[in-house]
C-alpha cells in the first residue's frame, strides 16, 4: 500500500518548466495549460510559456506580449528575442523586430533571417539583401542564408544575381523545396529562361521541376521548349498532358500534340482537344468524326461547319452554320452560308 501510494504521489508531482515545453511542442496545449495552473512558475517561465501556447494556437499578437514580457525580465536572453522577432512577423508588426533584436549579433544566421524578413516586409528589398547577405558572408556554411538570398533576388527580377548566388552552391546544396519556389517566382519572367534551364537540369527526374520550366519556356514564347519540358512533366508522372498538348498543338507539333493528347486524364477535355488538333492540322474528316463525341460550342460548332465545306459537303456544312445563328459566331456563320450561295 505504501509504494502504491508513492507512486500515485509521483504521477501527481507538477510538471516543470521544461516538461510543459515539451506538451506544447508536441500539441497538448490542453494538458500545458493545465499543468501551468498546477506548477509554481517564475514570472520569466510563466510568461515564455504562455507566448509559447499562444503562437501554437495562432495568436501571434499576444504571444509577442508575452515574450515582450519575459524579455523585460531577462533582457539578454537570446532565445526570448528570437522567439518575440518571430511573433512580431506573424502579427504583422515588422517595423518592431529591430528592436526586438537590438541586443543580438545582426550577421548570426536566424538574427539576419530574421531582420531581412522584416525589412522585406517593410518594403525594403535592399535592406532585407543586406541583411542576408552579411549573414552569408559571415556565415558561408549556413545554406538557408544563401537559399533565402537567391529567393529574395528572384522575387526582385534579378536574374544575374539569382544566377551568381546559385553558383556558389553545389547542386546537391540547391534544395528542392527551394528550386521550386524559385521557378515559380520566375515564371512570369521572359527573360528567365536560361537560370529556369539551369535549375531544372539539376533536377531531371523531378516531375514538378519539368513542369515549373514549362511555363518559364511558356512565358518566353517558347512553345516548342515549353510543351517539351511539360512532356518530361507527364511522362515522369504529372497530370500534365493536356498542358503539355496545347502548347505542342501552339508550336504546331500536332503529331506531338494528338500523342500527348491520348494521355489527358479527363474525358471532355482530351475529346474536345483532340477535335481542335485534328481541325487546326487540316485533317478535316477525323475533326468531324471527332466531334461526335463533343459538346459543340460556338466556336467548335463553326470549325465543324468549316470543316463539311472543305470536304464540299455543303448539306451538313449549311445546317451547322445555320445553328450558329443567336451566337458570337452568327456573322462567321452567315459568311460561310454566302460562300455555298445558301
Amino acid at each position: 500500500m505504501i509504494g502504491l501510494a508513492f507512486l500515485v504521489l509521483l504521477a501527481a508531482a507538477p510538471m516543470s518548466p521544461a516538461e510543459i515545453e515539451k506538451t506544447v511542442d508536441s500539441g497538448q496545449l490542453d494538458d500545458a495549460k493545465a499543468a501551468m495552473q498546477d506548477s509554481e512558475l517564475t514570472p520569466l517561465a510563466r510568461a515564455t510559456l504562455e507566448g509559447r501556447i499562444a503562437l501554437a494556437e495562432d495568436h501571434p499578437g499576444l504571444a509577442a506580449e508575452k515574450f515582450a514580457e519575459a524579455v523585460a525580465l531577462a533582457p539578454e536572453h537570446a532565445p526570448l528575442r528570437l522567439l518575440w522577432a518571430h511573433a512580431l512577423l506573424r502579427a504583422g508588426a515588422p517595423q518592431r523586430v529591430a528592436t526586438a533584436l537590438e541586443t543580438l549579433e545582426p550577421t548570426d544566421p536566424a538574427v539576419a533571417l530574421l531582420l531581412a524578413a522584416s525589412r522585406e516586409g517593410q518594403g525594403d528589398a535592399g535592406g532585407a539583401y543586406e541583411a542576408l547577405e552579411a549573414g552569408a558572408r559571415e556565415h558561408p556554411k549556413d545554406l538557408q542564408l544563401t537559399q533565402q538570398l537567391i529567393l529574395l533576388c528572384a522575387r526582385e527580377g534579378l536574374l544575374a544575381a539569382t544566377r551568381s548566388w546559385i553558383e556558389t552552391l553545389d547542386p546537391a546544396q540547391l534544395d528542392r523545396v527551394v528550386a521550386l519556389a524559385l521557378l515559380q517566382e520566375i515564371r512570369g519572367d521572359a527573360h528567365a529562361l536560361p537560370l529556369a534551364r539551369m535549375v531544372a537540369s539539376a533536377f531531371p527526374d523531378d516531375a514538378d521541376m519539368q513542369g515549373q520550366l514549362g511555363w518559364v519556356a511558356s512565358a518566353a514564347g517558347a512553345t516548342a521548349e515549353a510543351s517539351r519540358a511539360f512532356g518530361r512533366a507527364v511522362a515522369l508522372g504529372a497530370d500534365e498532358a493536356y498542358t503539355a498538348a496545347e502548347h505542342a498543338r501552339a508550336a504546331e507539333r500536332n503529331a506531338e500534340a494528338l500523342r500527348l493528347n491520348a494521355r489527358v486524364r479527363n474525358d471532355a477535355k482530351r475529346a474536345q482537344q483532340r477535335f481542335d488538333i485534328l481541325f487546326e492540322s487540316g485533317k478535316m474528316a477525323r475533326a468531324i468524326a471527332a466531334a461526335e463525341r463533343i459538346t459543340l460550342s460556338p466556336r467548335r460548332r463553326y470549325n465543324l461547319a468549316y470543316a463539311h465545306y472543305a470536304l464540299q459537303q455543303y448539306a451538313e456544312a449549311s445546317t451547322q452554320a445555320r445553328r450558329l445563328s443567336g451566337t458570337d459566331y452568327a456573322a462567321r456563320g452567315q459568311t460561310l452560308l454566302r460562300a455555298m450561295g445558301r
